[in-house]
């Protein structure tokens, strides 16, 4: 897992001033995402897990989920 400072749409855990237990999960359905840096910040796929679902997205997940889409928002 790479520590990162760059800002995402879902924070899986703080990392300062220490780092924090992992969410238990995150579930993502029908949302536009315009802009983003990255799509989960702090993800280690096997602590938690993130799953993204129909939704519009900046660029494509391949985590868990389906029916995304990569398309420009109108």
């Amino acid at each position: 897992m790479a520590r990162t400072r760059a800002s995402g749409v879902v924070n899986v855990r703080d990392l300062d001033p220490s780092p924090t237990t992992f969410g238990a999960g995150f579930y993502l359905e029908g949302n536009i995402i315009a802009d983003a840096e990255q799509l989960v910040r702090n993800y280690d796929a096997a602590q938690t897990t993130v799953t993204f679902k129909t939704n519009l997205l900046p660029f494509a997940w391949t985590g868990p989920g389906s029916g995304n889409s990569t398309n420009t928002p109108a």
